[in-house]
């Protein structure tokens, strides 16, 4: 059963740094099941987390702790959008609309959120948007 959404994303906002069970829930929240190792005893567990894309599992990316899993995370879930990122007194993670030719598209913001990090906060977002997205489409979320 994939954990609600909402949950997950106000434990990106809460975060103030890279949590692999957070990484797990990101992908239950998106509906893949997942396979957890975690530390026992002192010692972590040798396999990799992963999560089941199809009849296929994968390792998980470490979406909260690495910018690179983060905006790959972006391109899986939201195909034409990119990302903007920006660190001043906050962590804001912007998710734009492309055109067809891979530009930003002046006023297309999708979605806007601050976080304690780059990678929270790129995730946050890209859930943020594609959860909107999904809901407009009339889809049940």
């Amino acid at each position: 059963m994939a954990l609600d959404h909402h949950t997950v994303m106000d434990r990106l906002v809460s975060a103030q740094g890279p949590q692999r069970e957070l990484d797990a829930d990101v992908y239950e929240a998106l509906g893949y099941p997942v396979k957890r190792f975690p530390v026992r005893n002192g010692h972590r567990r040798s396999r990799s987390w992963s999560y089941l894309d199809g009849n296929r599992w994968l390792a998980m990316a470490s979406l909260t702790a690495s910018l690179d899993d983060a905006l790959a995370l972006v391109d899986m879930i939201l195909p034409g959008c990119g990302v903007s990122v920006d660190r001043n007194s906050s962590t804001t993670a912007t998710i734009w609309r492309r055109d067809e030719d891979g530009n930003f598209v002046a006023g297309e913001i999708e979605y806007q959120v601050e976080a304690a990090t780059m990678p929270l906060a790129v995730t946050l977002a890209a859930l943020r948007s594609h959860f909107f997205a999904v809901t407009t489409k009339g889809a049940k979320v």
